[in-house]
């Protein structure tokens, strides 16, 4: 799924209200500082939770990678950036991150938790 026009002016909009009120603040050039490291560590944080990482031992076909994402952007919102990855060594199944979120369905996730018991 693309990043639409309208979701980047969204994101836009928002981020100049935030430094609209950043100005607002009477500080210090260090006060300054740390408020903006501040934002920056929200945006960043933002995004990393609209991005989602689908990896695969194998191509998926169209068919299921719409099934996938139908699925996603009703569990996470429409806004949700999906990225299909190959990765051959997870031998099988499929490897999901979105934002702090693990969802490992792999074979190779499965053998380490075998593995891991014993």
């Amino acid at each position: 799924m693309k990043t639409t026009s309208a979701n980047m002016k969204r994101q836009a909009r928002r981020l100049f209200d935030l430094v609209k009120v950043a100005e607002l603040v009477a500080c210090q050039p260090r006060g300054c500082v740390a408020l903006l490291k501040e934002l920056l560590r929200r945006i960043a944080a933002d995004v990393h939770r609209h991005a989602a990482h689908v990896e695969t031992a194998v191509p998926l076909s169209s068919a299921r990678r719409e099934i996938l994402s139908d699925v996603m952007t009703g569990t996470y919102g429409a806004d949700l950036d999906i990225r299909f990855l190959l990765n051959p060594v997870l031998l099988g199944g499929v490897r999901i991150r979105v934002g702090d979120t693990l969802i490992d369905g792999s074979i190779r996730g499965r053998l380490e938790a075998f593995r891991n018991e014993f």
